[in-house]
């Protein structure tokens, strides 16, 4: 029998160290502990929007036309409360560049289409059958040179969302 070599006692500290197993949480039953039933989601989306610095719009199609004639418009198929964040597919971008280059985007969102939280958005959004999709929250910013904020550095400058009811 040979003596332990020091590979031996480094993986044996190692064992020996690891930390006692834990249950891995169950997500849902802690999202449905939170969930608020007596709280106006679309409210709750349209300030968080805001707070994003998107400027948020009530009203129809048509609506459009008076708000930016050069502006790009884009279908969103969700939206989420908790972050104001729209969720647009590849089957509803025409050209994905324009999301990034445009000065001006606006989205459009059927009021119905909000929900709670993320959790939820990702169990509604098939990412299998789209081949790109992004979630879009506010105008682009960063921060990132002298801690500076830069409006429109990665994306457009200003984001409109406007709210209809279709469904």
């Amino acid at each position: 029998m040979s003596q332990p070599t020091a590979r031996d006692h480094i993986l044996l500290a190692i064992r020996g160290a690891r930390p006692a197993f834990v249950v891995r949480p169950q997500v849902r039953d802690l999202v449905r502990a939170f969930t608020r039933n007596h709280h106006d989601r679309v409210a709750d989306f349209m300030n968080a929007a805001r707070a994003v610095g998107t400027e948020v719009i009530e009203g129809d199609r048509r609506t459009v036309m008076n708000i930016d004639p050069d502006a790009k418009v884009y279908d969103a198929i969700l939206g989420v409360a908790e972050n104001g964040a729209v969720w647009l597919p590849d089957s509803r971008i025409r050209d994905r560049a324009a999301l990034f280059l445009t000065e001006h985007v606006i989205v459009v969102l059927d009021r119905a289409h909000i929900v709670d939280d993320l959790h939820t958005a990702y169990s509604r959004v098939n990412v299998a059958r789209e081949g790109f999709g992004m979630f879009m929250a506010g105008p682009s910013k960063t921060a990132d040179i002298e801690q500076s904020l830069v409006i429109g550095a990665q994306g457009p400058k200003r984001l409109t969302l406007l709210l209809v009811e279709e469904t």
